[in-house]
Order: C-alpha cells, then sequence, then structure tokens
C-alpha cells in the first residue's frame, strides 16, 4: 500500500432505474482521485474524476455541519472570501453523505446534531477508513467530549460562540500542515 492513500467505496441504488453506482473514493498524496462505475442489466459505465486543490485551490471543500441554520450561515460566511469550496449538511447523516459524494478536505462539526453527533460522525468515518482533519464546535464541551473527540483524530475543539478569525487561521493552518503546499 502506498503511504498517504485513503480509500472509500460507496455503492447506490437508483430506484428508478434499478442501476447500481459504484464510487470509490481514493486520496493519494493529496489528490483525490473519484471513480464511478453505472452498472445495470446489460451495460456499464466507469467515469473518473480528480481533484487535485494543489493545481486549483478553489476544488479544495471543506464541509460544515450544524443543526442550527444561523450557525451554519456564519460559519459559511465566515469562510466565504476563503479559496475553497463549502458543504453545508444539517445534520450528521447528510454530512457523512457529503463526505462520500464530494471533494472534501476538511470538516467543521457542531457537536449535539440530533440523528449523529460530531464524535458520531468521526467514529463512522474511522470505520470506514475515511480521516479527514476535523473541528469540532460546541458551546457546552465537557472534559469527556474533549478526550474522546482527539481519539477520534479531531485536529481541534472550538467553543461557541466561534470567533471567526481564529476559525479562518486555524482552517488555513490545518489544511496546510494535512496537504503540504496546498496554501
Amino acid at each position: 500500500m502506498l503511504s498517504g492513500r485513503r480509500q472509500s467505496l460507496v455503492n447506490y441504488r437508483n430506484r428508478l432505474t434499478g442501476k447500481e453506482l459504484w464510487k470509490k473514493v481514493i486520496l493519494l498524496n493529496g489528490i483525490i482521485f473519484v471513480v464511478s462505475i453505472l452498472s445495470g442489466n446489460l451495460d456499464s459505465t466507469m467515469t473518473a474524476t480528480t481533484f487535485d486543490p494543489r493545481k486549483n485551490p478553489g476544488q479544495c471543500g471543506v464541509l460544515i455541519a450544524d443543526d442550527d441554520p444561523s450557525s451554519l450561515e456564519t460559519l459559511q460566511e465566515a469562510l466565504a472570501p476563503e479559496p475553497f469550496e463549502t458543504f453545508l449538511a444539517s445534520c450528521g447523516r447528510e454530512a457523512v453523505d457529503i463526505v462520500r459524494n464530494a471533494p472534501v478536505h476538511m470538516m467543521i462539526l457542531d457537536l449535539h446534531m440530533p440523528d449523529m453527533t460530531a464524535l458520531d460522525v468521526l467514529r463512522f468515518l474511522l470505520q470506514s477508513g475515511s480521516r479527514l482533519p476535523s473541528i469540532l464546535i460546541s458551546g457546552d464541551f465537557t472534559t469527556a467530549d474533549r478526550s474522546e473527540a482527539f481519539s477520534l483524530e479531531a485536529s481541534a475543539v472550538l467553543a461557541k460562540p466561534v470567533d471567526l478569525g481564529r476559525l479562518r487561521i486555524m482552517v488555513h493552518e490545518i489544511l496546510s500542515r494535512c496537504y503540504p503546499g496546498l496554501f
């Protein structure tokens, strides 16, 4: 296995056509390769997409997940001037789906979401073989929450209300550390 390589395989079945869509996402040295295979009874189609954020920083994606619409909007606006795309999720399950299907390089997750907490999202992604840098945010972190977040490889935890300037700096520092040469 090559160093710096991460991959995941996702299977979807189109309810109308009965066709299956398989997506294999591979992260190798900062470059994301997405291979999609659409198969039916008699045909199959394979496409491949490559995302290299070092060549086009606009392809660098940051997922923001928060069940509070105003917090979600504030965080998105804070990152709007930055040279990357933001993906928004209003719950943990939606965050997991976005990570599986979009060029996400980093996550900002609210700790308390109704369906899956940020810790549940991190745990699920780790069990699936996905390791993404992440910042967890909450208005009420306990010592146990912080400890579990770091044991699940969270990059940082921030208390709400979030200092937006500090958040932008932290996002740049984490992305620069995890994807050298990106910024």
